[in-house]
């Protein structure tokens, strides 16, 4: 059996050329950008070491100052005081690199996109120079997540709250029960 052609198969050609051609670039572009971040997590694991470097000589000077010796007698006070002075930082400087890599991927994407060879070391730099602008958008937001998070227990148990006392309404006062809140479906 012979395939005829019809005046539709140049454009489903075409089409098929096009698609091909679109999924082979994509999958470049994906690829320069996946090579690319893998170097910036390197470059990334880099600074992070160096930045642990004062953290732990931070660490050896609170655990003299504060005099501990053996970790069992340390108390529940110590131990508040030890999270303080020893996780904030460690926290701090992880946070830092964290916000210089999602500033660096930012950085990524627009080479690969703009057709330049993305470099991490640049990259990275750009990305710790972003890291005040990204810490002052993205800090607010992640409260944003915690606090409705909290709230949402809250905001549950006073619905549970505020069904029961409509019910009860209802019953005491039946003439008021045409008003707010109304059954609408």
């Amino acid at each position: 059996m012979e395939l005829r052609e019809t005046a539709a198969a140049p454009r489903l050609r075409a089409r098929v050329t096009e698609g091909t051609t679109l999924l082979l670039g994509g999958g470049a572009l994906a690829g320069r950008a996946a090579f690319g971040l893998l170097r910036l997590l390197l470059a990334a694991c880099a600074v992070a070491a160096a930045l642990m470097i004062p953290v732990w000589i931070w660490m050896g000077v609170v655990i003299d100052a504060v005099d501990i010796t053996d970790p069992t007698t340390v108390g529940d006070g110590e131990i508040v005081r030890l999270l303080v002075l020893l996780a904030l930082p460690t926290i701090g400087a992880l946070l830092v690199v964290l916000l210089a890599v999602v500033g660096g991927a930012t950085v990524v994407f627009d080479d690969v996109a703009s057709g330049r060879s993305p470099r991490a070391v640049r990259a990275l730099g750009r990305g710790l120079r972003a890291t005040p602008q990204l810490a002052a958008t993205l800090v607010p937001a992640g409260l944003a997540v915690v606090v409705l998070a909290v709230a949402a227990p809250v905001v549950v148990a006073a619905g549970v709250l505020l069904a029961a006392v409509t019910v009860v309404a209802r019953r005491a006062r039946p003439a008021a029960a045409h008003r707010w809140p109304s059954n609408r479906f």
